[in-house]
Order: C-alpha cells, then sequence, then structure tokens
C-alpha cells in the first residue's frame, strides 16, 4: 500500500502482473480499475483540505463545481490559479484546474511523487487567513475544555 496518489494496493492477478487499487482523494471510495481518474491541481488542494492525494473519481469531479470568481468579477480570496492553460483562456471554475484525465496505471505513472514536495508558494492572503484560523480555532478549544471542566464538576457534584 502506498499513500502517494490516493492509497494504492497492489492486488495481483491470475497471471501474475499487479492492478493498480486507486482510492479517490475526495470520497476515498475504491475506484473501479477500468475506470479513468481525474488528476487535480493545487487550487482543488486548497479548497479540499482534507484531500488525500491528487487523483479522483469521476463521480467526485462531476459533482462538485465551483466558480474561480466571485459576483464582482474578483478571483476568490486565496485562489491559485491554474496552469496549463492556454495564454488566451483564464480559469473560470472547477473543470478549469482538472490538469489530466486518464487510465488509472497512466495518471499513477504521471503524478507519482515518492518524495512529495509542496507544490506552490502559498499565497499571503491564505497565510493570514490561516492564522486567524488558528487562533479561532484556539480560542474554541479553551472554550470547549473549559465547557468540559465545567460540566466533569458538576457531575461529581451531582453524585
Amino acid at each position: 500500500m502506498t499513500d502517494y496518489s490516493g492509497r494504492q494496493d497492489q492486488d495481483s492477478s491470475p497471471e501474475g502482473s499487479s492492478v493498480p487499487r486507486v482510492t479517490c482523494c475526495l470520497c476515498r471510495r475504491l475506484i473501479p480499475p477500468a475506470q479513468e481518474v481525474f488528476a487535480l491541481d493545487p487550487e482543488w488542494q486548497r479548497r479540499f483540505p482534507a484531500m488525500v492525494g491528487v487523483l479522483a473519481c469521476e463521480e467526485c469531479v462531476l459533482e462538485t463545481e465551483w466558480q474561480c470568481q466571485d459576483e464582482t468579477g474578483e478571483y476568490v480570496a486565496g485562489h491559485i490559479p491554474a496552469r496549463d492553460l492556454p495564454a488566451q483562456a483564464q480559469d473560470v471554475d472547477s473543470w478549469s484546474h482538472l490538469p489530466a484525465q486518464g487510465s488509472q496505471t497512466a495518471m499513477l505513472q504521471q503524478h507519482m511523487n515518492p518524495d512529495p514536495q509542496p507544490t506552490t508558494a502559498v499565497p499571503s492572503k491564505l497565510v493570514t487567513t490561516r492564522v486567524g484560523l488558528t487562533e479561532q480555532r484556539t480560542e474554541l478549544m479553551g472554550l470547549i475544555d473549559s465547557w468540559q471542566t465545567t460540566r466533569l464538576s458538576r457531575s461529581r457534584t451531582a453524585k
């Protein structure tokens, strides 16, 4: 089992050749070997931080849709531009952020990285947002701890 492009198990067929077993990076369901998979770019990773790997099943890609720009025509905060688009094209939606589609074997070979590195620098707006979220998380965890402490002390006095 490997964790570079979603989990991959190697099952041996009766003939002795190995068949890739790829798990969707979004829904984490096993993708049937005959089904093509989609590679997702860093914008998908930004929008879905719980992703495991970069290969997704067709169902998740078809059911997930977003726009890159808000109502004013500006890119949403933290947007990571799509790569490999023609010069005159601009990324407009989730479909702009699908750099490749193909068989599981081809996509594993193309997107396998045994030593993963960050793909892009994190935009400063995103860092600021994450810092704000970290502070909010810390505050929320403190509130939960105090609530649990209060709840425990009340249950002990009730006994």
